[in-house]
């Protein structure tokens, strides 16, 4: 997201820039000599008119002022939040800064704001414990581009293993693919279930063998499921017996952590709290190799962090 300089001195401080993140924050820096920072001035700001609360404000490491102004502290650095209410997408909204009500700052722009996974993460005054960050959800309602692509090239009948709300299904018949999928029997699985992919799902209770004949279907796929499967090397040879040609199957990328450890990141997908099983793309083709005569890998879902190129999915293309 774009910073824009603001450089607006006031009193005994500065507003050096104003940024807009994607999870709706606003954040505006800047430094002040006040020793306490309840004594800071901060500007007001706007949404389309609306004013937005600021909910927290801090200090930080400014040594470049505290060298300027000959001072021993360099926590002269001064920062705060400001929240977009909801998602705002696609459109432009006109955010707006002011200090004794005259306006220092001003634009109008599309943010594309969306509200974050793990939103009360910003403010929650509770102190949190494992369970509550290690945590699990409702199924996806999306697929990315890259595993669409991927499944359309499937030769028909294709069985999605673990297909959830059963999304990716919906789109391979959407494009004339014949294709089923097969789930576990849950409360949440069935709350979101698309209804007119029921016909052609199977919910079960997660026992081998499969409730399929050998050689059933001439292809299937499997999209981030095997990393919560505890007995994943039964759940692959059952996908191999059921399946005549070929097999897809994609899961978080291990490499993203050490790959992002410079910039100090942890994809938030490694989160979730059933997963069970990390691959490496060494691990996964070795494992893939057990059951299925050809395997080529590939990854998807690419992302930049700085200098640094890591992505969310290790894909194994199978051939029996």
């Amino acid at each position: 997201m774009p910073v824009y300089p603001l450089n607006h001195a006031y009193g005994d401080g500065y507003v050096d820039n104003v940024q807009v993140e994607h999870s709706g924050i606003v954040k505006v820096d800047g430094w002040h000599h006040s020793d306490t920072i309840a004594a800071v001035p901060f500007p007001s700001c706007f949404v389309d008119g609306q004013e937005i609360a600021r909910f927290q404000s801090f200090r930080t490491y400014r040594p470049d002022v505290a060298a300027a102004l000959n001072l021993s502290n360099a926590f002269l650095g001064t920062g705060c939040f400001y929240r977009m209410p909801g998602s705002v997408e696609d459109q432009p909204v006109r955010l707006t800064l002011t200090f004794d009500k005259q306006i220092i700052f001003e634009v109008e722009a599309v943010f594309n704001v969306r509200e974050p996974h793990y939103a009360p993460l910003l403010d929650t005054p509770q102190v949190l414990h494992r369970q509550h960050i290690y945590d699990s959800g409702p199924p996806a309602d999306t697929v990315i581009e890259e595993t669409v692509t991927l499944a359309q090239a499937l030769p028909a009948p294709v069985l999605d293993f673990g297909c959830g709300s059963g999304i990716l299904a919906k789109i391979l018949r959407e494009h004339g693919v014949d294709s089923y999928g097969i789930e576990l029997d849950r409360e949440l699985i069935r709350q979101h279930l698309i209804p007119a992919m029921q016909p052609f799902i199977t919910l079960y209770d997660g026992a081998f063998p499969l409730p399929y004949r050998d050689d059933q279907f001439r292809s299937a796929i499997a999209t981030e499921v095997i990393e919560h499967v505890p007995n994943y090397e039964e759940a692959l040879g059952e996908i191999a017996r059921v399946t005549s040609e070929r097999f897809i199957i994609t899961v978080p990328d291990m490499s993203a952590i050490p790959m992002s450890h410079h910039n100090n990141v942890v994809p938030w997908h490694l989160l979730e709290a059933t997963h069970v099983n990390f691959f490496t793309q060494t691990s996964l083709e070795r494992l893939l190799r057990q059951f299925f005569s050809r395997v080529e890998m590939a990854r998807v879902a690419p992302n930049v962090t700085n200098d640094s190129t890591w992505f969310g999915h290790l894909v194994g293309l199978c051939w029996k």
